[in-house]
């Protein structure tokens, strides 16, 4: 994933929805710095969830591994 698909896919989304349930609003400044963590933590290719066992998460809907394609229904 590229940086600018981050910032699209991912950050800004999230951004849209804590702002609107009254969370600060969206800021250059905070996309820079969530940004660079993320790109610090992971260089944004390992972005997996890992579970109790120690190992990847199963496939959630769409491909993705996520933290919710671990959680019970």
């Amino acid at each position: 994933m590229t940086p600018r698909q981050f910032k699209i896919e991912i950050l800004l989304p999230g951004l849209h929805v804590l702002h609107g349930i009254g969370g600060p609003p969206i800021r250059d400044a905070a996309l820079q710095m969530l940004l660079t963590i993320a790109l610090q933590e992971s260089a944004l290719e390992h972005r997996a969830q890992v579970i109790a066992s120690g190992n990847p998460a199963p496939r959630g809907a769409g491909g993705s591994s996520s933290a919710r394609a671990a959680w019970p229904a």
